[in-house]
């Protein structure tokens, strides 16, 4: 079964009128006397679910969390230094000292939700002088409040992206899964298209310590960079479910199914830690034009334990269609 709903409504929720026809939406769409399983695609998705959580759990199955100081991300940067662990010094706009930019370039991006991304068609941009300060601050000034803005200093990494993936009942974990971002789209502050899955010690120590501390129940992805010192830091947590998250469920650990069976009808699983490491998965829409972009097209790394997003020799049409219908979802048609 598939429902459309217009794109104008999913990408501008924080306006009350497209707010109200969403759950309105869904009240009609959930019959009388059941109870759907939803999941969170993306930031304004979720947050939008929780929020309204008690109005949608006549029709719909919503944990627990308070995820407010999960989504803001300036709340979150400071729950996380209460934990005890490193986050980038972070600055909402209109406290932000353009002095602070003498130490080092800072990366400017929206509070909460999407609509810092919608409006500037980016999830990050970066600030490296007072210039590029005020070019943000008259930008943002017609659409946004300063106090939806945020600036975090950007960490000069020797390693890529690191996610910490998993399934967790308040706030104990029961599955795990961990991959890196070799590529993403665009270069810096984009969307993973060639992962790789890893083990990190460190990164699991500080994941357990984060969803403890937050008494966190469902599906969850905690972003971590770590420096040229060896040091980790904790850019963001994602309450939710992602694009590639069936590239864990290819390496043994299928969190949707967790998740939807807790939910649904209470069962817990077994605590259960393993999976395949050294897998890649790949987007090719979106990786082939950061291959081209790089010049690394001679070099892609594809091999045999690669996993494609879309493509599947069995049933390639679905690919063929992306291909064809990219250029128009791009176009927003």
């Amino acid at each position: 079964m598939y429902h459309f709903i217009k794109r104008d409504i999913l990408t501008h929720l924080y306006k009350k009128n497209n707010s109200e026809y969403l759950l309105q939406y869904i009240s009609d769409l959930v019959p009388e006397g059941q109870k759907w399983v939803v999941f969170g695609i993306n930031e304004d998705i979720t947050h939008f679910l929780y929020e309204n959580k008690q109005h949608l759990r006549t029709k719909l199955s919503i944990p627990e969390n308070d995820v407010t100081p999960i989504c803001d991300k300036y709340r979150f940067a400071a729950e996380i230094e209460k934990i005890g662990l490193l986050s980038p010094k972070t600055y909402l706009l209109n406290r932000f000292d353009e002095n602070f930019l003498n130490h080092g370039s800072y990366v400017s991006k929206g509070r909460i939700g999407n609509k810092f991304r919608n409006i500037s068609n980016t999830k990050g941009m970066e600030i490296k002088s007072k210039d590029d300060l005020i070019k943000l601050k008259r930008y943002t000034a017609d659409y946004l409040d300063a106090d939806e803005v945020l600036l975090q200093k950007k960490i000069s990494r020797n390693d890529e992206v690191l996610s910490f993936c998993g399934f967790a009942i308040n706030g104990d974990l029961y599955n795990e899964f961990q991959y890196v971002k070799i590529r993403q789209h665009p270069n810096e502050f984009g969307t993973g298209t060639f992962l790789k899955s890893i083990k990190d010690s460190t990164i699991y120590k500080q994941s357990v310590s984060i969803i403890k501390h937050f008494a966190y129940t469902g599906i969850f992805e905690i972003e971590f960079v770590k420096d040229f010192n060896g040091n980790y830091y904790i850019i963001e947590m994602n309450p939710r479910t992602w694009k590639s998250i069936h590239f864990a469920t290819l390496c043994g650990q299928n969190l949707c199914t967790a998740y939807l069976n807790y939910m649904d009808k209470g069962i817990i699983p077994e605590k259960n830690y393993n999976y395949f490491t050294d897998k890649t998965w790949v987007d090719l829409g979106t990786d082939i034009p950061m291959l081209i972009k790089n010049r690394q097209w001679a070099h892609p790394g594809y091999d045999k334990n690669t996993f494609f997003c879309v493509l599947n020799q069995k049933d390639p049409l679905p690919f063929l269609m992306e291909i064809l219908m990219t250029p128009f979802i791009s176009l927003g048609i």
